[in-house]
């Protein structure tokens, strides 16, 4: 079992922000080693920026489990991509699909032709309510099959931003 987890928040958020901080004590009274770096210009991300925060932090603490909320959960994607391993990916609320309106965030968005590449590397939960307002009611779906991964949908959640998110704990 993996002791070291990696909470990544998405844009214009940063490590004070939802259900983070929650997560980090219940996961460190547990005797996890929890990691929630702050990313630079979180309102206009740039991904190379982000994947050298992203290597800094792991490679301080190793590799350990990734928690990606929104466009951290692209994050988390493109640091596999990148040749990088964790034992587990978990992406909640993650967009599968570029959005018209918010292109600052394209780069982000791994092309769906290399998403192979990592399928059968780690384990994947995807996590998304079934209300959330900013995806597209099938993008987990996507997610899962692109990945392999298991899809988990909760019903009246939203973009999961709750100040406590529970229901992730039976996936760590």
């Amino acid at each position: 079992m993996n002791k070291t987890v990696y909470i990544l928040h998405g844009l214009g958020a940063d490590s004070h922000c939802n259900w983070f901080p929650w997560l980090k004590q219940e996961l460190k009274n547990k005797g996890y080693t929890v990691a929630v770096p702050d990313f630079p210009r979180a309102s206009l991300p740039q991904l190379d920026e982000w994947l050298v925060v992203l290597r800094s932090v792991i490679g301080q603490y190793g590799n350990g489990i990734l928690i990606g909320h929104s466009l951290g959960g692209l994050l988390a994607v493109q640091y596999l991509l990148s040749g990088r391993k964790s034992p587990k990916v978990i992406l909640t609320s993650t967009p599968y699909a570029k959005f018209p309106l918010a292109p600052e965030i394209d780069d982000f968005f791994p092309q769906e032709t290399t998403l192979f590449e990592i399928k059968n590397l780690t384990e994947f939960i995807i996590l998304q309510s079934d209300n959330d307002p900013y995806l597209r009611p099938d993008d987990g779906a996507k997610w899962a099959k692109a990945l392999g991964g298991k899809l988990v949908i909760l019903p009246g959640q939203g973009h999961l931003l709750a100040e406590e998110f529970p229901e992730i704990c039976a996936y760590l």
